[in-house]
């Protein structure tokens, strides 16, 4: 090693040791409850070789060696950088760049293991810093990572696999460190392989409910879909729709070692229409599952099946259904709508039960436009010369002819029509009563006038002579 590599790793390790002994360490170790049986793992907790309180680096170190071409790994001590999860010492795998160890574990083939260990983000670094792959013979188990910036001391977590050995006589377990290399990040701690009788969990995509009723206009139900255990990465599941009658609030899903067991819920929706179609199924497709944990990779879920209820009735309105007009040609309008919207086209024939009136036009066609808005007839009064009063027209509606059946042979309501009458009857001209009376009477006087002059006539002529 020349003197610029080593003033150089000098400055690295003097700046480490400044930035890590600033932090307060106030955290405890999380309680661990051990696996029974015996820990087949050499020096799973680091707590050799003993080290004085900081740190050191190591290549190799009882039970553990660097990765082939790795860079050397750091143990620490008495919890200087943080509090080791149990024991003494902890290991930081980028001591000067991003590092991992290896161990071979003498196992039987075939036969199941459980896998545990604890991992922490170094206290008061990011995410990008402490990220962990675990590998188990040569199968990738997890990448897993964790956000230290804000924590004074470590973290502990504990994951926990169950695998199986290879069919070598050893099978090597390994743990790298993805994250940046600049010195900082990937705590592990107290890893354990023990034997175990259990059959291996139950790898599985749970859905739940798989059947749900909905209704229009807007109707909502939720699913919720988790895993049978934790995965070892995320898993994800894309989700559609069957067709227009639902849909879903999210096109995928995603499940990872924090939600695998809560599970990630999923809202339905109905999607509103016009057209009365009665109850429609809709299926929510689960796609395969996609995951770099083998396990789940995938897997395809159960769908859920929807029935999604409707809220639309087939008839026809008429509005109004009884007019009046008058002679001689005075009119009136009503207009024809369905209820909902047709899959076809809707015709309705018009005609009139005499001749008191008409009605234009002779025939009304209703469509996916027109549905809701209607369409419109006029009803005119014929005149004649009868002088017969107010009379009663009907306006008869066939019934509908349409390809949709839903309206095909719908017989809409007749509109009753009243036509008020304008013809009046006109008598020969009449002499009154009273005129005769006074003629007569006008007679009599001018004879009694007459008669009495004469008289009056006869005296003087007697007494001249």
């Amino acid at each position: 090693m020349n003197i610029e590599t080593i003033a150089t790793r000098y400055f690295i390790l003097s700046v480490k040791i400044f930035v890590t002994f600033s932090l307060l360490s106030i955290g405890t170790a999380q309680e661990y409850s051990a696996q029974t049986g015996p820990n087949i793992i050499v020096n799973g907790g680091f707590e050799e070789p003993e080290i004085p309180p900081g740190f050191q680096v190591f290549s190799s170190i009882p039970g553990w060696t660097v990765l082939p071409g790795r860079p050397d790994f750091e143990v620490q001590s008495s919890g200087n950088f943080g509090t080791p999860f149990a024991g003494n010492q902890h290991v930081e795998l980028d001591a000067f760049a991003s590092s991992g160890i290896f161990q071979d574990i003498p196992t039987e083939p075939g036969l199941i293991y459980e896998l545990s260990f604890a991992f922490s983000a170094r206290p008061q670094t990011p995410s990008l810093d402490n990220v962990l792959r675990i590998s188990f013979g040569g199968n990738q188990l997890a990448e897993l990572a964790e956000d230290g910036s804000g924590n004074a001391d470590t973290v502990w977590t504990v994951h926990k696999f169950v695998v199986t050995g290879s069919s070598e006589s050893t099978t090597r377990l390994a743990f790298e460190d993805l994250g940046r290399a600049n010195t900082l990040g990937t705590y592990i701690d107290e890893v354990r392989l023990v034997e175990t009788l259990a059959a291996p969990p139950t790898v599985d995509i749970i859905v739940s409910p798989t059947n749900i009723t909905i209704s229009e206009p807007a109707g909502q139900e939720s699913f919720t879909v988790t895993l049978s255990s934790e995965p070892g990465a995320n898993v994800t599941i894309a989700l559609s729709s069957s067709n227009s009658q639902c849909s879903v609030n999210i096109a995928s899903l995603s499940l990872n070692s924090v939600n695998w067991d809560t599970g990630a819920t999923v809202l339905v929706s109905a999607t509103n229409d016009n057209v009365a179609d009665g109850s429609q199924a809709c299926i929510i497709e689960t796609a395969p599952s996609v995951s770099a944990d083998a396990s789940f990779d995938g897997i395809n879920p159960d769908d859920v099946t929807v029935t999604v209820r409707d809220d639309d009735a087939v008839g026809i309105e008429i509005n109004p259904t009884s007019l009046t007009i008058g002679e001689p040609d005075r009119s009136a309008a009503f207009n024809v709508k369905l209820m909902s919207e047709p899959s076809a086209d809707v015709n309705i024939g018009l005609l009139t039960n005499n001749n008191e009136c008409s009605v234009a036009p002779a025939s009304l066609r209703l469509t996916d436009a027109n549905w809701q808005s209607g369409v419109s007839a006029t009803v005119t009064a014929l005149d004649d010369a009868v002088v017969d009063g107010n009379q009663t027209c009907i306006i008869q509606t066939a019934p509908a002819v349409s390809n949709d059946n839903n309206y095909a042979g719908i017989d809409a309501a007749d509109i009753i029509v009243i036509v008020q009458d304008n013809d009046t009857i006109i008598l020969p001209p009449q002499v009154p009563t009273m005129s005769l009376i006074g003629l007569a009477l006008t007679g009599l006087g001018l004879l009694a006038i007459t008669l009495l002059a004469i008289a009056g006539n006869v005296r003087s002529s007697s007494k001249h002579t």
